[in-house]
């Protein structure tokens, strides 16, 4: 049943949004609205965007603008400083929740007082979504065994928990437990190993977590993040996960006071976090562009390259081969692929003189 936010919900959900596909974002709202069972919702939409989006929604629906992009976390943490239930729902504005997707997690979390969170399953065409139930990683904190490695029907999937984490879309969260560590760290800004974090600090407290079998969803995969940008937020985020647990289980995120100082006029930090935030979303829209370069060259210099009997052409064509080495070697430096770029990696090393060994190498 869907309620206002200052009618007693049970669970309030979370939307943090771009604003930049409100068609998108209604589909989200909607699934929400229709969802099964007795419990009160409360949904509330943070809109992290530097100036006000138009929205039409059910007007049961609070949202708020937030003046800039506070990130998946930070959004969070903003919604979550305004609203008081005993749970809370983690949506992303690319989802759609089957009806009867929050009653089975509430229903998970009833039956096991020991768990902190609860996620859906990520379902397409009748399949379990590989890679999405969650992962292992070792105490070097390598990442393996993402599970299932390939679209698997519901029955097939055998593993529930158990992972180092499990997603954060639609994921169900006891607010308690949620306060007990701090919430979502803002600092893996915007996105990415953000879900990894909690549920890392979790598993140091001795909490725990597992995906719902009955819980379904739809997601639009990145849906607000292009692949390239994907790249460099997975690598980026990663070193600071890292770096955060690497000396045993991790403290809250620092408190503001003390960490500028307090003379500094509020509206000049306003103003600098709003154009940070607008940096990274132009440096977004240029790793991208230069993604699309990078394919038209490549088609280019094969037009180009099978034109052997003109001699304009072979000139062009080595011109485009330097220009296609140097995007693809931008590309590969930008990819996920560890193994792939070790070898780059190491060449790099050896330029800088790095005495390093091979393993810290690969792990730089």
């Amino acid at each position: 049943m869907l309620v206002t936010l200052d009618d007693h919900p049970d669970v309030v959900a979370l939307i943090p949004t771009l604003g930049a596909s409100p068609t998108r974002l209604a589909r989200a709202v909607a699934s929400l609205v229709d969802q099964q069972g007795d419990a009160r919702l409360a949904v509330l939409v943070i809109v992290n965007a530097e100036t006000s989006s138009p929205t039409t929604l059910d007007p049961r629906v609070a949202v708020v603008h937030a003046g800039l992009n506070l990130g998946w976390a930070g959004g969070l943490a903003f919604g979550r400083s305004l609203v008081r239930a005993e749970q809370l729902w983690l949506v992303q504005d690319d989802m759609v929740l089957d009806p009867g997707c929050l009653s089975a997690l509430r229903a998970a979390l009833a039956d096991d007082p020991g768990l902190a969170l609860v996620a859906p399953m990520v379902m397409r065409d009748g399949l379990v979504v590989a890679r999405t139930v969650g992962a292992d990683r070792d105490d070097a904190w390598e990442f393996s065994g993402w599970y299932p490695e390939v679209d698997t029907p519901l029955d097939d999937v055998d593993r529930l928990e158990g992972f180092a984490y499990v997603g954060s879309r639609g994921m169900l969260v006891r607010t308690a437990m949620w306060d007990a560590v701090g919430g979502m760290d803002p600092r893996f800004y915007p996105v990415m190993w953000v879900d990894v974090d909690l549920c890392s600090t979790l598993l140091a407290r001795g909490l725990r977590f597992r995906s719902v079998r009955d819980a379904h969803c739809s997601h639009e995969q990145s849906a607000s993040t292009t692949t390239q940008y994907s790249a460099v937020l997975w690598h980026r985020n990663l070193s600071l996960l890292r770096q955060k647990h690497a000396n045993g289980p991790a403290g809250r995120v620092p408190s503001v006071e003390g960490a500028v100082d307090a003379r500094i006029e509020p509206a000049l930090v306003a103003t600098i976090a709003r154009a940070a935030a607008s940096l990274v979303r132009e440096l977004a829209d240029r790793i991208e562009l230069d993604h699309a370069e990078l394919e038209r060259t490549r088609e280019r210099h094969a037009d180009l390259s099978s034109q052997r009997d003109d001699s304009e052409a072979r000139i062009a064509a080595a011109e485009h081969r330097a220009r296609l080495a140097e995007l693809e070697l931008a590309a590969m430096r930008a990819s996920r692929s560890w193994r792939l770029t070790a070898p780059l990696r190491r060449i790099g090393a050896r330029r800088s003189g790095a005495t390093a060994s091979p393993r810290a190498r690969d792990d730089a």
